[in-house]
Protein backbone atom coordinates (compact mmCIF):
# COMPACT_ATOMS: atom_id res chain seq x y z
CA UNK A 1 0.00 0.00 0.00
CA UNK A 2 0.95 3.35 -0.95
CA UNK A 3 0.87 6.38 1.61
CA UNK A 4 -1.11 9.70 0.66
CA UNK A 5 1.86 11.30 -0.01
CA UNK A 6 3.64 8.70 -2.01
CA UNK A 7 0.14 8.59 -4.45
CA UNK A 8 0.56 12.35 -5.01
CA UNK A 9 3.96 11.49 -6.25
CA UNK A 10 3.53 9.23 -9.45
CA UNK A 11 1.13 12.14 -11.02
CA UNK A 12 4.09 14.09 -10.72
CA UNK A 13 6.50 11.65 -12.00
CA UNK A 14 4.35 10.64 -15.32
CA UNK A 15 3.69 14.35 -15.55
CA UNK A 16 8.05 14.55 -16.30
CA UNK A 17 8.61 11.71 -17.72
CA UNK A 18 5.83 12.38 -20.32
CA UNK A 19 7.89 16.18 -20.61
CA UNK A 20 11.25 14.23 -20.77
CA UNK A 21 9.34 11.99 -23.79
CA UNK A 22 7.72 14.56 -25.97
CA UNK A 23 11.03 16.57 -25.45
CA UNK A 24 12.77 13.53 -26.84
CA UNK A 25 10.44 13.30 -29.59
CA UNK A 26 11.01 17.15 -30.09
CA UNK A 27 14.75 16.82 -30.49
CA UNK A 28 14.83 13.41 -32.98
CA UNK A 29 12.09 14.96 -35.64
CA UNK A 30 13.95 15.89 -38.10
CA UNK A 31 13.94 19.72 -39.16
CA UNK A 32 11.99 20.84 -41.68
CA UNK A 33 14.56 21.00 -44.60
CA UNK A 34 16.34 24.61 -45.55
CA UNK A 35 15.55 26.11 -49.01
CA UNK A 36 18.17 24.98 -51.50
CA UNK A 37 20.97 27.34 -51.76
CA UNK A 38 22.32 27.25 -55.50
CA UNK A 39 25.39 28.73 -55.86
CA UNK A 40 26.34 30.52 -59.27
CA UNK A 41 29.52 30.78 -60.88
CA UNK A 42 32.50 32.61 -58.61
CA UNK A 43 33.11 36.35 -59.38
CA UNK A 44 36.63 37.21 -60.68
CA UNK A 45 38.59 39.92 -59.75
CA UNK A 46 39.12 42.75 -61.93
CA UNK A 47 41.13 45.48 -62.90
CA UNK A 48 38.53 48.16 -64.00
CA UNK A 49 38.42 48.84 -67.53
CA UNK A 50 40.00 52.44 -66.37
CA UNK A 51 43.25 50.98 -66.48
CA UNK A 52 45.31 48.51 -68.14
CA UNK A 53 47.28 46.09 -66.09
CA UNK A 54 50.75 44.25 -67.15
CA UNK A 55 52.34 41.54 -64.85
CA UNK A 56 55.89 39.51 -64.94
CA UNK A 57 56.88 36.45 -62.68
CA UNK A 58 59.78 35.21 -61.81
CA UNK A 59 58.51 32.22 -60.04
CA UNK A 60 55.00 31.25 -58.71
CA UNK A 61 55.21 32.87 -55.73
CA UNK A 62 56.90 36.41 -56.89
CA UNK A 63 55.51 38.82 -59.58
CA UNK A 64 55.20 42.44 -60.44
CA UNK A 65 52.21 44.12 -62.17
CA UNK A 66 52.07 47.78 -63.57
CA UNK A 67 48.97 49.31 -63.89
CA UNK A 68 48.72 53.20 -66.24
CA UNK A 69 44.97 54.92 -65.63
CA UNK A 70 44.09 55.13 -69.91
CA UNK A 71 42.66 58.89 -69.38
CA UNK A 72 43.59 61.10 -67.03
CA UNK A 73 46.04 61.47 -64.94
CA UNK A 74 49.48 60.30 -66.33
CA UNK A 75 50.07 57.99 -63.63
CA UNK A 76 51.38 54.42 -63.26
CA UNK A 77 51.37 52.48 -60.42
CA UNK A 78 53.97 49.11 -59.57
CA UNK A 79 52.74 46.41 -57.26
CA UNK A 80 54.32 42.97 -56.08
CA UNK A 81 53.18 39.83 -55.04
CA UNK A 82 55.18 37.58 -52.97
CA UNK A 83 52.08 34.76 -52.30
CA UNK A 84 51.25 33.87 -56.45
CA UNK A 85 48.69 36.84 -56.35
CA UNK A 86 47.00 36.03 -52.95
CA UNK A 87 47.76 39.75 -52.41
CA UNK A 88 49.42 42.94 -53.92
CA UNK A 89 51.71 46.01 -52.12
CA UNK A 90 52.40 48.89 -53.79
CA UNK A 91 55.99 49.71 -54.48
CA UNK A 92 56.31 52.87 -56.52
CA UNK A 93 53.88 55.32 -58.51
CA UNK A 94 55.78 56.76 -61.36
CA UNK A 95 54.48 58.88 -64.35
CA UNK A 96 53.16 57.38 -67.50
CA UNK A 97 54.53 59.39 -70.75
CA UNK A 98 53.55 56.41 -72.82
CA UNK A 99 50.12 57.10 -73.17
CA UNK A 100 47.98 54.66 -71.43
CA UNK A 101 50.59 51.72 -71.33
CA UNK A 102 53.25 50.17 -69.93
CA UNK A 103 55.22 47.18 -69.64
CA UNK A 104 57.32 45.45 -67.09
CA UNK A 105 60.01 43.14 -66.54
CA UNK A 106 62.14 41.47 -63.62
CA UNK A 107 65.37 39.53 -64.33
CA UNK A 108 65.74 38.56 -60.52
CA UNK A 109 64.11 39.41 -57.17
CA UNK A 110 66.16 42.57 -57.40
CA UNK A 111 66.91 43.75 -60.64
CA UNK A 112 63.78 44.88 -62.66
CA UNK A 113 62.75 47.53 -65.60
CA UNK A 114 59.94 49.06 -65.71
CA UNK A 115 58.94 51.61 -69.31
CA UNK A 116 55.72 53.32 -69.78
CA UNK A 117 57.43 56.37 -72.16
CA UNK A 118 59.83 56.74 -69.82
CA UNK A 119 62.18 53.91 -68.78
CA UNK A 120 62.88 53.33 -65.37
CA UNK A 121 65.04 50.67 -63.14
CA UNK A 122 64.81 49.00 -59.51
CA UNK A 123 67.61 47.30 -58.05
CA UNK A 124 66.14 46.90 -54.59
CA UNK A 125 62.79 44.83 -56.04
CA UNK A 126 60.27 47.75 -56.87
CA UNK A 127 61.23 49.23 -53.32
CA UNK A 128 63.27 52.24 -55.19
CA UNK A 129 62.82 53.70 -58.92
CA UNK A 130 65.08 55.51 -61.16
CA UNK A 131 65.03 56.76 -64.76
CA UNK A 132 67.46 55.71 -67.24
CA UNK A 133 68.06 57.45 -70.33
CA UNK A 134 67.50 55.93 -74.01
CA UNK A 135 69.25 57.21 -76.91
CA UNK A 136 67.00 59.91 -78.61
CA UNK A 137 64.34 58.56 -76.19
CA UNK A 138 63.91 55.62 -78.58
CA UNK A 139 61.27 53.14 -77.52
CA UNK A 140 63.07 50.27 -79.76
CA UNK A 141 65.50 48.73 -76.95
CA UNK A 142 66.04 45.32 -75.40
CA UNK A 143 67.75 43.87 -72.11
CA UNK A 144 69.51 40.92 -72.47
CA UNK A 145 70.24 41.47 -68.47
CA UNK A 146 70.32 43.83 -65.70
CA UNK A 147 73.09 45.45 -67.32
CA UNK A 148 73.89 44.83 -70.98
CA UNK A 149 71.07 46.55 -73.35
CA UNK A 150 70.51 47.53 -77.06
CA UNK A 151 68.33 50.79 -78.58
CA UNK A 152 67.89 51.21 -82.33
CA UNK A 153 67.46 55.08 -83.23
CA UNK A 154 65.45 55.36 -86.67
CA UNK A 155 66.21 58.23 -89.16
CA UNK A 156 63.58 59.44 -91.38
CA UNK A 157 65.07 62.39 -93.78
CA UNK A 158 65.16 61.59 -97.45
CA UNK A 159 66.19 58.20 -96.39
CA UNK A 160 65.35 56.04 -93.89
CA UNK A 161 68.29 55.27 -91.56
CA UNK A 162 69.15 53.36 -88.52
CA UNK A 163 71.70 53.12 -85.42
CA UNK A 164 72.62 50.79 -82.78
CA UNK A 165 73.79 51.31 -79.27
CA UNK A 166 74.62 49.53 -76.30
CA UNK A 167 74.53 49.54 -72.66
CA UNK A 168 76.54 47.81 -70.39
CA UNK A 169 76.06 49.33 -67.11
CA UNK A 170 71.95 49.48 -67.00
CA UNK A 171 71.70 52.50 -69.12
CA UNK A 172 73.48 55.38 -66.95
CA UNK A 173 75.83 55.42 -70.46
CA UNK A 174 75.21 54.51 -74.74
CA UNK A 175 77.40 54.40 -76.89
CA UNK A 176 76.93 54.05 -80.29
CA UNK A 177 78.19 50.83 -82.28
CA UNK A 178 80.62 51.40 -85.10
CA UNK A 179 78.97 49.51 -87.56
CA UNK A 180 75.64 50.03 -89.48
CA UNK A 181 72.86 47.71 -88.75
CA UNK A 182 71.92 44.72 -91.17
CA UNK A 183 69.50 46.19 -93.85
CA UNK A 184 65.95 46.38 -93.79
CA UNK A 185 66.57 47.05 -89.52
CA UNK A 186 64.42 49.91 -89.96
CA UNK A 187 61.75 47.59 -89.81
CA UNK A 188 62.45 47.63 -86.21
CA UNK A 189 59.89 49.85 -84.52
CA UNK A 190 57.33 48.89 -86.50
CA UNK A 191 55.63 46.95 -84.01
CA UNK A 192 56.37 43.79 -85.59
CA UNK A 193 57.06 40.81 -82.65
CA UNK A 194 60.49 39.82 -81.67
CA UNK A 195 62.52 41.38 -84.49
CA UNK A 196 65.50 41.79 -82.92
CA UNK A 197 67.07 39.81 -79.62
CA UNK A 198 70.31 39.48 -77.87
CA UNK A 199 72.01 37.60 -75.26
CA UNK A 200 74.11 38.60 -72.65
CA UNK A 201 77.43 37.86 -73.97
CA UNK A 202 76.60 39.41 -77.17
CA UNK A 203 75.14 37.23 -79.54
CA UNK A 204 72.35 38.76 -81.71
CA UNK A 205 69.10 38.33 -84.03
CA UNK A 206 66.96 40.11 -86.12
CA UNK A 207 64.24 39.72 -88.99
CA UNK A 208 64.63 41.45 -91.86
CA UNK A 209 62.54 41.83 -95.39
CA UNK A 210 64.49 41.17 -98.13
CA UNK A 211 63.83 39.52 -102.05
CA UNK A 212 64.86 35.96 -100.41
CA UNK A 213 64.46 34.62 -97.23
CA UNK A 214 67.45 36.05 -94.86
CA UNK A 215 67.81 37.02 -91.21
CA UNK A 216 70.99 38.42 -89.75
CA UNK A 217 73.43 37.49 -86.70
CA UNK A 218 76.05 38.87 -84.37
CA UNK A 219 78.25 37.36 -82.31
CA UNK A 220 80.31 40.70 -80.84
CA UNK A 221 77.11 42.75 -79.53
CA UNK A 222 76.19 44.13 -83.07
CA UNK A 223 79.55 45.16 -84.08
CA UNK A 224 79.69 42.96 -87.21
CA UNK A 225 76.72 41.49 -88.75
CA UNK A 226 76.06 38.22 -90.79
CA UNK A 227 73.45 37.26 -93.27
CA UNK A 228 71.81 33.57 -92.94
CA UNK A 229 69.76 32.64 -95.89
CA UNK A 230 67.01 30.35 -94.17
CA UNK A 231 65.75 27.69 -96.82
CA UNK A 232 63.01 27.45 -98.82
CA UNK A 233 60.04 24.73 -98.51
CA UNK A 234 59.45 22.91 -101.56
CA UNK A 235 55.71 23.57 -100.82
CA UNK A 236 56.34 27.36 -101.29
CA UNK A 237 57.67 28.62 -105.03
CA UNK A 238 59.89 31.25 -105.13
CA UNK A 239 58.15 34.55 -106.84
CA UNK A 240 60.27 37.60 -106.40
CA UNK A 241 59.38 40.16 -108.77
CA UNK A 242 55.33 38.54 -109.20
CA UNK A 243 52.62 40.97 -109.06
CA UNK A 244 51.95 41.74 -105.51
CA UNK A 245 54.97 40.50 -104.06
CA UNK A 246 57.20 42.91 -101.82
CA UNK A 247 59.83 40.49 -100.18
CA UNK A 248 59.61 37.91 -97.40
CA UNK A 249 58.99 38.92 -94.22
CA UNK A 250 61.30 37.08 -91.53
CA UNK A 251 61.03 36.85 -87.22
CA UNK A 252 63.64 35.96 -84.88
CA UNK A 253 62.84 34.28 -81.23
CA UNK A 254 65.49 33.72 -79.10
CA UNK A 255 65.07 30.25 -77.03
CA UNK A 256 66.04 29.87 -73.66
CA UNK A 257 69.65 29.64 -73.30
CA UNK A 258 70.65 28.62 -76.48
CA UNK A 259 68.70 28.01 -80.07
CA UNK A 260 66.58 30.13 -82.03
CA UNK A 261 62.96 30.29 -84.00
CA UNK A 262 63.08 31.65 -87.54
CA UNK A 263 59.91 32.68 -88.99
CA UNK A 264 59.59 33.58 -92.95
CA UNK A 265 56.27 34.84 -94.37
CA UNK A 266 55.93 35.82 -98.47
CA UNK A 267 53.28 37.91 -97.84
CA UNK A 268 50.54 35.72 -99.85
CA UNK A 269 49.29 34.46 -96.80
CA UNK A 270 52.59 31.52 -96.39
CA UNK A 271 54.18 30.88 -93.41
CA UNK A 272 57.16 28.53 -92.61
CA UNK A 273 58.98 28.20 -89.70
CA UNK A 274 63.13 27.15 -88.63
CA UNK A 275 65.27 26.39 -85.27
CA UNK A 276 68.98 26.14 -85.21
CA UNK A 277 71.15 25.32 -82.22
CA UNK A 278 74.50 25.69 -83.92
CA UNK A 279 73.99 29.72 -84.28
CA UNK A 280 72.28 29.47 -87.94
CA UNK A 281 74.63 26.91 -89.16
CA UNK A 282 71.78 24.27 -90.25
CA UNK A 283 67.99 25.06 -89.92
CA UNK A 284 65.64 22.12 -89.61
CA UNK A 285 61.74 23.04 -90.30
CA UNK A 286 59.32 22.76 -87.54
CA UNK A 287 55.57 22.67 -87.33
CA UNK A 288 54.11 26.26 -86.99
CA UNK A 289 51.75 26.34 -83.86
CA UNK A 290 48.43 24.75 -84.53
CA UNK A 291 45.72 27.75 -85.20
CA UNK A 292 44.47 29.81 -83.82
CA UNK A 293 48.15 30.48 -82.36
CA UNK A 294 50.97 32.14 -83.49
CA UNK A 295 54.44 33.06 -83.45
CA UNK A 296 53.89 35.70 -80.58
CA UNK A 297 52.02 32.69 -78.39
CA UNK A 298 54.79 31.00 -77.87
CA UNK A 299 56.15 30.82 -74.26
CA UNK A 300 59.02 28.57 -73.26
CA UNK A 301 59.83 25.92 -70.26
CA UNK A 302 63.45 25.57 -72.29
CA UNK A 303 64.86 25.27 -75.35
CA UNK A 304 62.70 22.12 -76.14
CA UNK A 305 59.54 22.62 -74.48
CA UNK A 306 57.13 25.69 -75.62
CA UNK A 307 53.94 26.16 -74.61
CA UNK A 308 51.39 27.96 -77.74
CA UNK A 309 48.14 29.32 -76.30
CA UNK A 310 45.44 31.70 -77.64
CA UNK A 311 41.82 31.75 -76.43
CA UNK A 312 41.33 28.54 -74.33
CA UNK A 313 43.30 26.76 -76.86
CA UNK A 314 46.51 24.93 -75.52
CA UNK A 315 49.20 23.30 -77.54
CA UNK A 316 52.82 22.23 -75.88
CA UNK A 317 55.93 20.51 -77.67
CA UNK A 318 58.73 18.57 -76.34
CA UNK A 319 60.65 18.11 -79.49
CA UNK A 320 61.13 21.71 -80.37
CA UNK A 321 58.07 22.35 -82.41
CA UNK A 322 58.36 19.18 -84.43
CA UNK A 323 55.34 17.65 -83.07
CA UNK A 324 52.20 19.55 -80.97
CA UNK A 325 50.40 18.08 -78.41
CA UNK A 326 46.47 19.20 -77.60
CA UNK A 327 46.19 19.92 -74.01
CA UNK A 328 42.57 19.59 -72.48
CA UNK A 329 42.18 23.13 -70.71
CA UNK A 330 39.64 22.49 -68.07
CA UNK A 331 37.21 25.58 -69.21
CA UNK A 332 37.74 27.51 -65.59
CA UNK A 333 34.12 28.06 -63.71
CA UNK A 334 33.56 32.02 -63.87
CA UNK A 335 30.67 34.49 -64.04
CA UNK A 336 30.94 36.84 -67.67
CA UNK A 337 32.01 36.32 -70.40
CA UNK A 338 35.94 36.50 -70.95
CA UNK A 339 38.50 35.78 -73.85
CA UNK A 340 42.12 34.62 -72.82
CA UNK A 341 45.37 35.53 -73.91
CA UNK A 342 48.47 33.47 -74.55
CA UNK A 343 49.72 31.98 -71.30
CA UNK A 344 52.99 32.84 -69.98
CA UNK A 345 55.10 30.09 -68.91
CA UNK A 346 56.75 30.26 -65.82
CA UNK A 347 58.33 26.85 -65.25
CA UNK A 348 56.78 23.25 -66.16
CA UNK A 349 53.57 23.11 -64.10
CA UNK A 350 53.03 27.17 -63.52
CA UNK A 351 52.06 29.80 -66.12
CA UNK A 352 49.93 32.44 -66.27
CA UNK A 353 47.82 34.66 -68.52
CA UNK A 354 45.50 37.98 -69.11
CA UNK A 355 42.25 37.53 -69.52
CA UNK A 356 39.55 40.10 -70.95
CA UNK A 357 35.97 41.22 -70.90
CA UNK A 358 34.45 40.67 -74.11
CA UNK A 359 32.08 43.38 -73.11
CA UNK A 360 33.21 46.57 -75.12
CA UNK A 361 31.59 48.81 -72.73
CA UNK A 362 33.50 47.35 -69.50
CA UNK A 363 36.45 46.25 -70.78
CA UNK A 364 37.86 44.85 -67.42
CA UNK A 365 40.76 42.58 -67.01
CA UNK A 366 41.75 39.32 -64.93
CA UNK A 367 44.42 37.13 -64.46
CA UNK A 368 44.16 33.59 -64.72
CA UNK A 369 47.33 30.73 -62.78
CA UNK A 370 47.88 27.56 -63.20
CA UNK A 371 49.73 25.18 -60.97
CA UNK A 372 49.32 21.59 -62.61
CA UNK A 373 50.36 22.41 -66.32
CA UNK A 374 47.49 24.39 -67.90
CA UNK A 375 45.11 21.65 -67.39
CA UNK A 376 43.15 23.53 -64.74
CA UNK A 377 43.19 27.63 -64.28
CA UNK A 378 42.30 29.52 -61.20
CA UNK A 379 41.33 33.17 -61.01
CA UNK A 380 44.10 35.08 -59.25
CA UNK A 381 43.74 38.31 -56.74
CA UNK A 382 44.78 41.44 -58.88
CA UNK A 383 46.38 44.87 -57.71
CA UNK A 384 43.75 47.64 -57.17
CA UNK A 385 45.10 50.79 -58.58
CA UNK A 386 43.98 54.34 -58.15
Amino acid sequence: MLDARARRAIPLIAAALTVIVVAGLIYLRPAAPASAVVKGPPTVPIVPALYSVSYDFISPSVGWAVAVERQGSPRVWVYQTTDGARTWQGRFTGHDAMGGSATIHFFDRDHGLLYAGVLYRTNDGGAHWSVISLPEGTPNFVFASATRGWAVVSEFDQQATTHLYSTVDGGLFWHRVDSSPPPGAALWGRALPMTLGFRSDGEGWTGTEESSPTVYSTRDGGGSWRAIALPMPARVTPTPGGKGFFGYNTFVVLLPVNGVVAQVGDGFGNTWMFTSFDRGQSWRSISPPPSPAELSDLSFVDSRHWWASRWDNLFKTSDAGQTWTPVATVTPDISGDWTFGPAQVIDAKHAWLVMSSVNRRNAATGLMMTSDGGLNWTAANVPKPG
